[in-house]
């Protein structure tokens, strides 16, 4: 098993020159991985997987924990042109290049940010995921583009869950047979709809549920002529309450309405 953090990239960096630190050493084929002040830059060239998980890794100071034997056995990635990315960048793209080789990171530590690189094809490993992250809908929602593996759930106030299950489930069938990392969906009672899949996926998933809800809402029922009969019974005990106020003699009368 591989890992690479922060402190091992800076302590065996190869040159650091005018604030650039080289995180991931030149080849054959590109230049050297850089990360500067307005961060991480990629260069254009060919890249393999371990590439990538050591210059994210030292670019954001974490550790990706990885089997090397394993990962060099993926097909790694050529970069048409260079790409100069930011921490939150930098992540998205990552996981979404993991994505594209049936790759996730999923978290051991996240407050020390400790992550293992699973491979999601079931001959690929022995044991089930089970680490899969648990994310608020409003952790999703701020960041709908990266392409993290999450587990969420949302509650309805009117729709039914098990019907949104059962549409959703007709939706995700449309995609094939399904595989890791595909959307599922299933009900917690009447009220709530747990949802498993891609950040990016599940995302518009959680803004179509809303949307739904907020429809399923019973229409506010016009008000009926006992309604109107009982304001203008309050307006007019209002006007008695002001007239007996009123000093006497005074010439003052309540508005009508």
């Amino acid at each position: 098993m591989r890992a690479h953090a922060c402190a091992l990239v800076v302590a065996t960096a190869l040159a650091s020159v005018h604030g650039q630190q080289v995180v991931v050493p030149s080849n054959l084929t590109r230049n050297a991985v850089l990360a500067t002040k307005d961060g991480l830059t990629l260069p254009a060239g060919d890249f393999t997987v371990a590439d990538l998980l050591d210059a994210t890794a030292g670019y954001l100071c974490r550790n990706y924990l990885y089997d090397l034997e394993t990962i060099e056995q993926v097909a790694g990635f050529t970069l048409q042109r260079s790409l100069a990315l930011d921490a939150l960048g930098s992540e998205e793209m990552l996981y979404a290049l993991l994505a594209a080789r049936g790759l996730v990171a999923l978290p051991i530590d996240e407050l020390r940010g400790v992550f293992q690189i699973v491979s999601l094809a079931p001959s690929a490993r022995a044991l089930p995921i089970v680490n899969v992250p648990w994310r608020t809908p409003d952790e999703i929602l701020r960041r709908p583009r990266l392409r993290e593996l999450v587990l969420t759930a949302i509650t309805v106030q009117h729709a039914d869950a098990v019907q949104l299950t059962n549409a959703l489930r007709a939706q995700f069938s449309l995609q094939g047979m399904w595989q890791p990392g595909m959307p599922t969906a299933s009900a917690s009672g009447s009220g709530t709809l747990l949802l498993h899949g891609y950040r990016d996926q599940i995302a518009p998933l959680l803004l179509l549920v809303q949307q739904v809800d907020r429809l399923s809402a019973p229409a506010s029922a016009p008000p009926t002529p006992n309604d109107a009969v009982l304001k203008r019974l309050e307006a007019l005990e209002r006007e008695v309450a002001a007239l007996r106020a009123a000093p006497p003699g005074s010439s003052a009368t309540p508005a009508r309405r």
